[in-house]
C-alpha cells in the first residue's frame, strides 16, 4: 500500500493524506503536516518516505494544456486517470487542474466577500 501525505490543491492549510488500497483511495484531511503525518504513520503503520506538495505551475503552461476545472489535456491527466493528485473529492487531477481549481475557489472567495 502507498500511502500519500500533500497540503490539499483546493483547500489551504488543510493536509491530505491518501491511502491507495487494494478496495480503492482512502481520504482523511487534517489542518497541519504533523498531525497528517502522525495520523498516518498510527493508523497505516509504515515508514513515512517522503511528503510532497503538487509542484506549481503558471497561467501559460495551463493555457498551453487546455486546462479548467474540469480537465486537462496534458500527459499526466491523459496517462494517470486525470492525474497524478487527489483532490478532496477523491477525484485525480494534474497540476494544472489543481492550479485552475484552486483559482476558481480563490475567485468564488473574493466575490463572496465582496457581496457581503
Amino acid at each position: 500500500m502507498t500511502i500519500d501525505i500533500a497540503p490539499s490543491p483546493t483547500t489551504a492549510g488543510l493536509w491530505c493524506v491518501t491511502a491507495h488500497t487494494e478496495a480503492g483511495d482512502c481520504h482523511d484531511f487534517f489542518s497541519s503536516k504533523e498531525e497528517a503525518v502522525a495520523f498516518a504513520q498510527s493508523f497505516y503503520g509504515g515508514q513515512l518516505v517522503a511528503v510532497q506538495a503538487i509542484p506549481a505551475t503558471t497561467d501559460e503552461r495551463c493555457d498551453y494544456y487546455g486546462a479548467t476545472e474540469r480537465g486537462c489535456g496534458c500527459p499526466d491527466a491523459e496517462q494517470r486517470d486525470g492525474g497524478s493528485y487527489l483532490m478532496e473529492d477523491g477525484t485525480r487531477a494534474c497540476k494544472h487542474r489543481a492550479h485552475r481549481i484552486a483559482q476558481a475557489k480563490a475567485a468564488t472567495k473574493q466575490t463572496q466577500k465582496a457581496c457581503a
